[in-house]
């Protein structure tokens, strides 16, 4: 979606150029295409809502999505940005067959157990 919203930035920035009366109504309809299609994508891809459990037990983290088995994941924070972390979570030893897993986190969900669970996320990935 991103990509297509790039491309019609661009396509519109130089129908401006070219004939600023026409570039406004083209944009527009750049846009809505774009955002059909995406719609479209996401509608048939069956993009959902999904739920993720990610459980640390002293040893490893666990990762669980709806009535799905608990599976090891190596967690990494690949963003921290103090009230906002987005993890990584991978399947140890599965480098291809495995996409990595992102999850937001934020404070106002874990609320009182966010320094603990800021400090867990750090000092595990160490250990």
């Amino acid at each position: 979606m991103l990509s297509g919203l790039a491309v019609a930035g661009l396509v519109a920035t130089l129908l401006q150029h070219l004939t600023p009366t026409l570039a406004a109504s083209v944009f527009a309809a750049a846009l809505l295409l774009a955002a059909a299609t995406a719609a479209w994508l996401a509608r048939t891809l069956g993009c959902r809502d999904y739920r993720y459990r990610l459980r640390w037990d002293g040893q490893a983290w666990w990762l669980a999505s709806g009535e799905q088995p608990e599976l090891p994941v190596r967690v990494s924070v690949a963003m921290d940005l103090d009230h906002w972390l987005l993890l990584r979570a991978q399947r140890p030893g599965w480098r291809l067959a495995w996409r990595p897993l992102y999850l937001p986190l934020a404070e106002v969900a874990a609320q009182a157990h966010w320094p603990e669970l800021r400090a867990t996320l750090f000092s595990a990935g160490q250990a």
